[in-house]
């Protein structure tokens, strides 16, 4: 496959996600809290690139500890990668405060950052991950099927600042907000990294990931349609009232 057209396909991909995850922010008509204002997105975006930069940096130059012995280097990982990209969340949420009304803007904005280390991860990658050899194979379970799982893993982080962001009190605000981290280093750790350390991945080593791939989706599917049924309610009985 030519690496330009594999670019391409990563980068429409990115900005598809972009699309996706901001529907859970377009739930609210809003404009204090509608993340499609394009500077913060960008922002968000291009974070998330850095983000893939830095750990690349980190994986080329020092290597990853592997504190559990051989294979738990994705443990370090995970915890870097999920690290950095909630900081850039966090540093988000303090400079577009206002934007932040909740968990939907949490996982908008979380997802973006994803997608964004998914371009950067997939650029400086790229040619180790599409092997001239077998290259559809790792293609269709890489890009096609689990490309998705840098923006689903951080969303998680997303969540968690979004509960933070409307906590009754500051330490249930900060538990969210760690438990929010917590989830998205066990997720990158069982999804993502396996992904990472597999060397070929094929239907009997995808399956696993891709039946926790699904769990995610289908988490998300599932707050969407709650946010949805809720807004729709609070709508009905403004109208009545």
């Amino acid at each position: 496959m030519p690496l330009p057209f594999a670019l391409l396909f990563v980068t429409l991909a990115a900005i598809g996600w972009n699309w996706v995850l901001l529907a859970f922010d377009r739930q609210e008509a809003s404009p204090r809290i509608s993340a499609s204002a394009p500077l913060p997105s960008i922002i968000a975006l291009f974070a998330g690139m850095l983000v893939a930069a830095l750990v690349f940096i980190v994986e080329v130059v020092v290597a990853f500890p592997a504190p559990f012995g051989p294979g738990s280097d994705r443990i370090s990982r995970a915890i870097l990668e999920e690290g950095l990209k909630g900081l850039g969340l966090v540093l988000l949420f303090f400079w577009a405060r206002a934007r932040f009304a909740g968990w939907r803007q949490g996982i908008a904005y979380a997802g973006i950052i994803g997608a964004g280390f998914l371009l950067g991860d997939y650029a400086l990658r790229l040619e180790d991950l599409l092997p001239s050899a077998g290259w559809e194979t790792a293609f269709f379970w890489r890009i096609l099927v689990f490309g998705g799982l840098p923006a689903l893993c951080t969303g998680i982080i997303g969540v968690g600042l979004g509960l933070a962001r409307t906590a009754t009190n500051r330490t249930l605000g900060v538990l969210a907000g760690v438990a929010g981290l917590v989830g998205a280093v066990l997720a990158n750790v069982l999804l993502r990294g396996q992904v990472v350390a597999t060397a070929t991945l094929n239907t009997e080593s995808a399956l696993p990931i891709f039946v926790g791939n699904l769990i995610l989706i289908g988490a998300y599917a599932l707050l969407y349609y709650w946010g949805r049924q809720r807004i729709a309610r609070a709508t009905a009985a403004a109208s009545a009232s």
